[in-house]
């Protein structure tokens, strides 16, 4: 059977497009975050949440694995895996260490999928200052077995206050 994971980053203090997300997708079976929330532990309950490096104030851990239909998932922010448009190889070497074949990252606040040396590398971009776009983004991931279906979502306008 598959899973529904929900993918967002980089939300920096917003909480509206955060309750928009799970409030939109009650139904999903995990709730993943790449870092640079800056919200309160009660804020991200039900969400598995790596610290970013403007979590100053937070008590997350740096990495996260998690295994979803026989899938292992590395979630980290990037900004330790020197991640940018153009450089993936450490976060790459990250998750083969890790065993994982899916790597979710943040920090450059732009939607990326793409496989690179059999490591599936997904970032959900920014729900709040996204650098691709005047949307901000987040991420669906439809898990069946090995296979991964990717929608991208926008965060409406109006969730801005």
């Amino acid at each position: 059977m598959s899973k529904l994971i929900v993918l967002a980053s980089d939300n920096h203090y917003d909480y509206a497009a955060m309750e928009y997300i799970k409030n939109t997708h009650q139904n999903a079976d995990y709730y993943f975050h790449c870092g640079d929330s800056e919200l309160s532990d009660k804020e991200l309950e039900g969400w598995y949440v790596v610290s970013g490096n403007n979590d100053y104030f937070a008590t997350l851990p740096d990495e996260l694995v998690i295994e979803v239909e026989g899938l292992r998932f590395l979630l980290v922010h990037g900004n330790r895996d020197k991640v940018n448009i153009d450089n993936h190889k450490t976060l790459i070497e990250h998750a083969k260490r890790c065993n994982c074949q899916v790597a979710c990252f943040g920090h450059t606040h732009r939607v990326f999928d793409m496989e690179k040396d059999g490591i599936r590398l997904l970032n959900p971009g920014s729900t709040t200052f996204p650098r691709d776009g005047v949307i901000g983004k987040y991420m669906l991931l439809y898990v069946d077995g090995n296979e991964i279906e990717v929608e991208i979502k926008d965060i409406p306008k109006e969730i801005y206050r």
